[in-house]
């Protein structure tokens, strides 16, 4: 994962999240199914003649397998599901420190390594939100992999990137695409231009 990581990449990982969200929800839904034709199988064979309670046998063992797999299908789900959030949250706080390139790929495997999940299967590390977490860690003993603010947004000049001369490139970092906002909204035309320019439509302003 590099410095790189845009806003549609961040998107997708939340999109997926949320459908991750409703297929957990839906194979909940399926196992209770499940359970309650096993229950209900299983009553029907208690008052069946014998030729009706060998129907009622299969009908409840046909139950238990359909428990067993919607019960599977939940599981992996709720896997991906919190794999899913926990990388979403890790690559926003690391596109959020600014974090230098060369440190991205450690450091996402690093802070992998010590994610837990809360009883409500959200993503922490050492009890707190992965983003309270990493500004509190990038603000000590992992500002070494946090690159220096250089401010000039991909060419541009002035501290906010508003008075730009110009662009000599699309914006990437999370810093020069702040610039490019501000920017863009004190130079909208030329911003539109530029962006027609690179051929990267999502730059351009409303």
């Amino acid at each position: 994962m590099s410095e790189n990581t845009n806003d549609g990449d961040l998107t997708g990982l939340k999109n997926k999240v949320n459908e991750l969200h409703a297929l957990l929800k839906q194979e909940k839904a399926r196992a209770e199914k499940a359970e309650r034709d096993k229950e209900e199988a299983a009553e029907a064979a208690t008052n069946a003649n014998a030729t009706e309670l060998e129907r009622m046998q299969k009908r409840a063992e046909k139950a238990e397998r359909d428990l067993k797999a919607a019960s599977e299908r939940a599981d992996a789900s709720g896997k991906s599901l919190r794999d899913y959030k926990r990388d979403a949250a890790i690559s926003t706080a690391i596109a959020a420190a600014n974090v230098d390139s060369q440190h991205v790929a450690i450091l996402t495997k690093a802070l992998r390594g010590d994610v837990e999940f809360d009883d409500a299967g959200e993503p922490t590390i050492q009890g707190k939100p992965i983003d309270a977490y990493a500004k509190s860690f990038f603000a000590k003993e992992g500002a070494s992999y946090v690159r220096a603010s250089d401010n000039n947004g991909g060419g541009a000049s002035g501290s906010d990137g508003s008075k730009a001369r110009s662009w000599v490139k699309p914006p990437e970092s999370p810093e020069e695409l702040h610039n490019w906002m501000r920017f863009s909204v004190s130079n909208r035309d030329e911003a539109v231009a530029l962006s027609k320019s690179w051929g990267r439509v999502d730059l351009s302003p409303l």
